[in-house]
């Protein structure tokens, strides 16, 4: 998979490219216009996109316009509430602009296996309304019309594993791992891997 940062300061630029040049070479895009020049129809492509380059609902248009793109947002000043929001909506990955550059290049490493990247307080937040949808709704347990086989899969993004461990487990393809996942958006009516994550947790005991 490919990497493009954006952000309108290059000095975010430098950093993030400073913090993941040992394993990428990341592109770079001043704004959002240059970004989606850079995109074209691409897939197989992670984005670190600065909060601050647009308002929000750009980015949630954007996110949306790009669905076989993963946007891993960073924001000077994250609150749990709006990463919530953009996670729903379909980014993969919500941080500190200023994350050391460690933990940046591992959290670019987690989203390029497929999975989602959250700080320790959102994930608490997530589990807490989890929780609370487990009282109010109570147990759903598997759909009829999802079979055993996408449930596996199901189970296994539930508990964060990317698209290659997910295959290596269960003994079929990457590609039908994604095809399983792609199903189950449309089953469960959700638009991303933590919706589906979220979706899955919800219906177990």
């Amino acid at each position: 998979m490919r990497l493009i940062v954006c952000s309108e300061n290059e000095a975010i630029r430098q950093r993030w490219i400073d913090a993941t040049k040992t394993l990428y070479t990341p592109k770079e895009a001043t704004n959002t216009s240059k970004l989606q020049e850079i995109l074209g129809n691409s897939k197989n492509i992670v984005v670190l996109l600065h909060r601050s380059t647009t308002d929000m609902e750009t980015i949630i248009d954007f996110i949306r316009k790009n669905n076989e793109v993963s946007f891993f947002i960073l924001s000077d000043r994250p609150f749990d509430n709006e990463g919530l929001i953009l996670l729903h909506n379909g980014a993969t990955g919500y941080a500190n602009t200023y994350m050391a550059s460690d933990r940046l290049l591992k959290a670019v490493e987690v989203v390029m296996g497929g999975s989602v990247w959250v700080g320790r307080t959102l994930m608490n937040m997530l589990v807490r309304n989890l929780a609370l949808q487990k009282n109010e709704e109570g147990n759903r347990g598997k759909p009829a019309t999802i079979s055993d086989r996408e449930w596996q899969v199901a189970e296994r993004v539930g508990n964060g594993n990317s698209n290659l461990e997910i295959a290596a487990e269960l003994e079929i393809s990457e590609a039908t791992v994604k095809a399983h996942i792609g199903s189950l958006f449309k089953k469960t009516n959700t638009e991303s891997r933590l919706q589906l994550a979220l979706y899955f947790k919800n219906s177990m005991p």
